[in-house]
C-alpha cells in the first residue's frame, strides 16, 4: 500500500492486485459496501492517518477508486472540512412551486395571507393564460417557511409539478404579468378588487 498526500486534504493510494487479494476484494467490489471492503478502507483511511496527521478516521471522507491495467487500483481519499459541509447546510436548495388559480379573487386572496403571515416567497411570477381565463403563479420558496407557504397556496389555489416540462408549458402558453415580486404585488391589489 503506497500512500502519497496530494492536497492538502487528500490522499492517493495505490493497491496491487496482490493486496486487493489479501483482503479478498476485487476492484468490482469497492462500490458495494461489504465487511470486506470497510476493513479495507478503514485500514487504507489508518494508515493515511498515520502518515499523513489528517483525520480519515473521524473526519467525512469522499472515496474514489479507479482500477490499473495490473489488477490493482487507486484509491483517492478526501477529508470533507467542516466549511464545506457549513456552507453546503446555508445554500440549501430552494423548492419551486407551480399553483393555478381560477380568478384574480382567489390569487388575491392568497397573496394578502400570504403577506399577512410573512410567508411570502423568495421569488414570485404571476402569469395569465386568455383562452382559460386562469392565472398561474410560479414561486421559489425559502426553506424555512416551505410549509407555511404551500398551505396557504394550497388553500387557495391547486398545485402542479414544477418540473421543466410545467415551467416550459408556462413560459410558452402563458404570459407573463410580474416577474419578481408577484405576491407583494398582488397583495396590493386590494383597492381594485
Amino acid at each position: 500500500m503506497v500512500i502519497r498526500q496530494i492536497s492538502k486534504s487528500t490522499v492517493k493510494i495505490s493497491l496491487t492486485a496482490g493486496e486487493l487479494s489479501a483482503y479478498q476484494v476485487t476492484f468490482s467490489e469497492l462500490e458495494r459496501k461489504t465487511s470486506r471492503t470497510l476493513r479495507l478502507l478503514s485500514d487504507a483511511a489508518v494508515k493515511a492517518e498515520e502518515k499523513t496527521g489528517l483525520p480519515f478516521c473521524t473526519a467525512r471522507l469522499f472515496v474514489e477508486a479507479f482500477s490499473r491495467s495490473d489488477g490493482g487500483c487507486l484509491l483517492y481519499l478526501s477529508v470533507i472540512s467542516m466549511t464545506e459541509n457549513q456552507t453546503e447546510q446555508k445554500d440549501p436548495v430552494r423548492p419551486i412551486v407551480i399553483y393555478e388559480f381560477s380568478s384574480p379573487h382567489e390569487i388575491y386572496q392568497c397573496c394578502a395571507r400570504l403577506s399577512e403571515t410573512n410567508a411570502i416567497p423568495i421569488r414570485s411570477a404571476l402569469y395569465a393564460r386568455r383562452s382559460q381565463g386562469s392565472l398561474r403563479l410560479v414561486a421559489e420558496l425559502s426553506p424555512d417557511l416551505h410549509r407555511k407557504t404551500v398551505a396557504i397556496l394550497s388553500e387557495f389555489g391547486t398545485a402542479h409539478d414544477a418540473e421543466r416540462l410545467a415551467l416550459a408549458q408556462t413560459a410558452e402558453h402563458y404570459i407573463c404579468i410580474s416577474k419578481q415580486d408577484a405576491v407583494s404585488e398582488i397583495a396590493a391589489w386590494e383597492r381594485l378588487l
